[in-house]
C-alpha cells in the first residue's frame, strides 16, 4: 500500500484554494496541474512507493529570477493502485517545488525511501508540489512533461491527487 510523501498528513491540498488542484494560476491562461502540500522548508519528501526515478533535477522545476531556482523527481510506480472505480496498473507522481534530491536518473526507488526535502521559496510559502499521472500515458526518462498544451502546459493529462492522498498513511 502506497504511502503519504511527507512525515505528518497534512491538508492544504485540499482546505487552501490556490494549492487545490485545477485552480488557475496567472493570467487565467492555465490551470494547476498539481495541489499543494504546505509544510516547512527542508521537510523530507518520500518516495509514495517503489518505482524507477524518471525525472530527478535540483533546479529547473520552478524559478524566479533572483530568488529561487528548485527542482523536481519524478517516479514512474508500477504499483496497482484504485482511485474510485478504477484500477491503474501503474501512476507517475511529480514531487516539485524540491531541493537535496537523492535520487538520480533511471535508478530504482522503493516506498518510503527520501528522495528529496522541500524547498525553500523566499516570500512565497513552502510546500510540496504534487501532480499524478494514472495509467501508461507513454510518461518515460525522454519525454518531458512541459508542453504548450492547455490547460495545464503539461505534454500528459494530469488527475486531482486530492482523493489517492487521502487514502494514505505516514510512514
Amino acid at each position: 500500500m502506497p504511502i503519504f510523501p511527507l512525515a505528518k498528513k497534512v491538508d492544504s491540498y485540499k482546505t487552501v484554494a490556490p494549492c487545490k488542484f485545477d485552480q488557475p494560476r496567472g493570467d487565467g491562461s492555465r490551470k494547476h496541474a498539481g495541489c499543494d502540500l504546505g509544510i516547512g522548508a527542508g521537510a523530507p519528501v518520500y518516495a509514495i512507493a517503489g518505482g524507477t526515478v524518471i525525472e530527478a533535477t535540483s533546479t529547473g522545476f520552478l524559478v524566479k529570477e533572483g530568488k529561487y531556482n528548485i527542482g523536481v523527481v519524478s517516479i514512474k510506480h508500477d504499483v496497482k493502485i484504485k482511485i474510485g472505480e478504477t484500477e491503474y496498473d501503474t501512476f507517475v507522481v511529480r514531487y516539485g517545488e524540491v531541493d537535496t534530491v537523492k535520487v538520480s536518473l533511471n535508478n530504482p526507488v522503493s516506498e518510503g525511501d527520501q528522495i528529496a526535502a522541500v524547498a525553500k521559496q523566499a516570500d512565497e510559502g513552502t510546500q510540496l508540489h504534487l501532480e499524478l499521472y494514472l495509467g501508461n500515458q507513454g510518461i518515460s526518462s525522454s519525454t518531458p512533461f512541459r508542453a504548450e498544451k492547455k490547460p495545464y502546459m503539461r505534454a500528459f493529462t494530469p488527475s486531482d491527487p486530492a482523493a489517492f492522498l487521502d487514502s494514505l498513511n505516514v510512514k
